[in-house]
């Protein structure tokens, strides 16, 4: 379903607007500091018009690495979680995430990636026990500034890394 239509239909359910339901069920839960574009007809861009910094996204990509959870506490849907995270026969996008195992060298890593028009990305690397976000930070004047985060909840990744490449 396209992102958009998705965003129409939590405006109509919603309990107010869909900038408030953002705010209140997304961006608070996580303390997001984000920006997200309404379109001329008062919906948000579903597929570009979002902007968060590197570390939220670091925060969903931690929340789906743990099935969902974040701070202990269910933030996305465990069941879409273990959709998204399923492995799949071929790498294609899949419940708005690329699924994308690579190989080099002889060996195959897979990545889930989630990935914004607008310089948003977001990385899980399962077998590394690894979250990479990075983010174009967009302000009035057009200007940009990369800003890149690696995270691992295990100190075992960088050996795991080590032996894939």
């Amino acid at each position: 379903m396209n992102p958009e239509m998705i965003l129409m239909i939590l405006d109509i359910k919603a309990k107010g607007t869909i900038q408030e339901f953002i705010a209140k069920e997304v961006a608070a839960k996580v303390g997001a500091i984000y920006r997200w574009n309404d379109q001329s007809f008062g919906i948000p861009s579903g597929g570009a018009g979002s902007s968060f910094t590197s570390r939220d996204l670091m925060k969903f990509g931690t929340a789906v690495m743990q099935g969902g959870k974040f701070n202990g506490e269910q933030f996305l849907s465990a069941d879409y979680v273990a959709q998204v995270m399923a492995l799949k026969e071929k790498k294609g996008y899949y419940y708005y995430f690329h699924d994308r195992p690579e190989k080099s060298a002889g060996k195959t890593l897979r990545f889930n990636s989630g990935v914004g028009a607008g310089g948003q990305y977001m990385g899980t690397f399962p077998e590394l026990i690894m979250v990479q976000s990075e983010a174009y930070c967009l302000s009035s004047r057009k200007t940009s500034k990369q800003k890149r985060f690696y995270i691992s909840s295990s100190d075992a990744c960088a050996k795991t890394f080590q032996s894939l490449i």
